[in-house]
């Protein structure tokens, strides 16, 4: 799980968690709501080893979700879909705390019959929803928007910018 904080194209703070949805997984796996509930303490944990600069966020006013857990739990709020239409989908942590307690009170073998649930994240996405409703909370997010974008498309900008004549 990665941090960013910056603002155009200058980044001010960035760190890697060794905290993943997998990683989790292995710590506590979500069976139930309680579970669901463990596995966010645990990661609020790990995330409150963020530095300052992370954890008070000044200046900035707009998150973003980057990767699979966003783009996945998207596609779960809006009851599925196109992949591509979870772009600018904006999550609110109210609702993707109560989607992560709905999913984990879905037994395993029938998680992949809810709406937009992607059948190869079974195990692996009410951990993540755990981890990203931990950031949010740590954070005091309201909300956070999905993109499909990552850390290399600012990246890559910054490097065409600079070999342009």
């Amino acid at each position: 799980t990665e941090f960013a904080i910056g603002q155009g194209m200058e980044i001010r703070a960035a760190v890697s968690l060794q905290l993943g949805a997998s990683r989790l997984f292995q710590l506590c796996p979500i069976h139930c709501a309680e579970d669901a509930d463990r596995a966010v303490v645990l990661a609020k944990e790990v995330i409150a080893t963020l530095p300052e600069s992370i954890l008070r966020h000044p200046g900035i006013d707009t998150f973003y979700s980057v990767g699979g857990t966003g783009t996945a739990s998207a596609m779960l709020l809006r009851g599925g879909g196109e992949l591509t239409a979870s772009e600018g989908f904006v999550i609110h942590r109210q609702a993707l705390r109560d989607m992560l307690r709905r999913v984990a009170d879905t037994p395993r073998d029938q998680r992949a019959l809810l709406p937009g649930f992607p059948p190869t994240r079974l195990d692996i996405l009410p951990t993540g929803m755990a981890i990203l409703t931990a950031a949010m909370e740590l954070l005091d997010l309201s909300q956070i928007t999905v993109t499909q974008r990552c850390n290399a498309d600012g990246l890559l900008r910054a490097a065409a910018r600079q070999n342009r004549p």
